[in-house]
């Protein structure tokens, strides 16, 4: 019995020394811990974390939802559009599920580019407003198949358009522009493209009328040629030569690409124009093929559309479109500029024209 008496002899200081941590250090923190093994709580911290509407959205009354707060009684949010605060609201805590919290809007918006930010109120102090995060809104992509309709189309300028089987077209009318355009939404940042062909129409057999996409445009039409304005034109002859070109707000045009051969372009026969828009970048493709492209920060916003020129004197003319698509952009679709885009638009020169040329 005396080794057993013995470890035991040894064993009680140790019990003693164990129960006297326990009773001076605080409950719970162990004497032989290097760090604090507490897991994190997901949003514990005071400022909110924006998750969305990021990017670019086409819901005009979005959802707002940031991370919960621990602790909060409330939450403030507001909107900008640029410099003006178009939605300020306080909500309480019953907006947060276990994680987030959600708000739906209770403003309509506009098109265009919004930012937005959200503070939490915490034991009866607003703590810092949480960074600013930027979303677009933007009309929905669409599919036009034009096959004996033109739903969601209508005419903008010059003369009718009718349907056919599988394509929508127009005569034109002389000395004037001929549009089309989806009238639903404004389109911010998007992939456009549109199928065509365009047959006669020439003068003298030496002057080529043009046929153009039209993006980012606004509502008005010029009364003297019932060209359509503001907003950028990008079109083909059928002599083998594309340009592109800006409306600005009083209806005055100045060349951004100046008539240009391309071999990527089949006269008399079908072509597809496309345009990437997203931000200030613009991509321009023929049966794509990457043409041109540019920055500018001019336009961030409008309708699209197809146009046409016709010449009086000209041979008889038509225009049909066999469908147009468009889809929302991102930034993977963006391409780098091909050209320095860094000089200053120019007012078309003597005899250059966007509504057609001579070879």
């Amino acid at each position: 019995m005396k080794p057993i008496q013995s470890k035991l002899h040894l064993l009680i200081p140790l019990v003693m020394m164990i129960s006297l941590l326990a009773a001076i250090l605080p409950l719970g923190q162990s004497a032989f811990a290097q760090e604090d093994l507490t897991p994190e709580i997901a949003g514990a911290g005071d400022t909110p974390t924006l998750i969305s509407p990021l990017g670019t959205i086409t819901e005009q009354t979005p959802t707002f939802t940031w991370s919960k707060v621990f602790g909060t009684s409330s939450y403030q949010y507001q909107v900008w559009r640029g410099s003006t605060k178009v939605l300020d609201k306080t909500v309480g805590y019953s907006v947060c599920a276990s994680d987030t919290c959600s708000v739906k809007s209770t403003l309509k918006l506009d098109y265009g580019a919004y930012t937005w930010r959200v503070r939490a109120y915490v034991l009866g102090v607003w703590k810092p407003w949480s960074e600013y995060a930027g979303f677009m809104v933007s009309g929905p992509s669409f599919k036009a198949g034009f096959n004996y309709t033109m739903s969601g189309w209508l005419r903008k300028s010059g003369a009718a358009w009718k349907t056919a089987p599988t394509a929508i077209y127009t005569n034109g009318k002389a000395d004037y522009w001929t549009s089309v355009y989806r009238p639903v939404s404004h389109y911010v940042d998007f992939d456009y493209s549109v199928r065509m062909k365009r047959t006669g129409g020439t003068f003298e057999g030496t002057w080529y009328p043009a046929q153009y996409v039209a993006v980012r445009m606004g509502g008005s039409v010029n009364a003297a040629n019932a060209a359509w304005y503001p907003g950028y034109i990008f079109g083909y002859r059928d002599d083998g030569f594309y340009s592109i070109w800006e409306y600005d707000s009083t209806s005055a045009v100045s060349v951004i690409q100046p008539w240009t051969e391309s071999t990527a372009i089949v006269p008399y026969d079908w072509n597809i124009l496309r345009v990437v828009a997203y931000g200030d970048s613009y991509d321009y493709y023929i049966n794509g093929t990457l043409v041109y492209s540019f920055s500018e920060s001019i336009r961030a916003k409008g309708f699209v559309g197809v146009e046409m020129y016709a010449r009086a004197g000209a041979t008889f003319t038509k225009l049909q479109v066999d469908w147009a698509r468009l889809t929302i952009a991102d930034a993977s679709a963006v391409v780098l500029p091909l050209l320095d885009d860094s000089k200053t638009r120019e007012p078309a020169q003597s005899g250059e024209s966007p509504q057609g040329g001579t070879r």
